[in-house]
């Protein structure tokens, strides 16, 4: 009798969110993925023929109360 292997459901990939840039983030709606570095998105864009958008947001330094 043959077993099959175990299904591994913690495979995720990751990336260093400090590298890229900390004010934007892509996002490709059709695939429901986020990307943080702009080289990703672009590489994600010439796979997929999707464009990711690019989300810009501010960081605040200050605790909200």
């Amino acid at each position: 009798m043959t077993t099959m292997p175990k299904k591994d459901t913690n495979n995720v990939l990751r990336f260093n969110v400090g590298s890229g840039n900390q004010n934007a983030v892509w996002i490709c709606y059709r695939c429901n993925l986020r990307f943080y570095e702009e080289s990703i998105a672009g590489l994600h864009n010439r796979l997929s023929n999707h464009s990711p958008r690019k989300i810009e947001f501010s960081q605040r330094s200050e605790a909200i109360a």
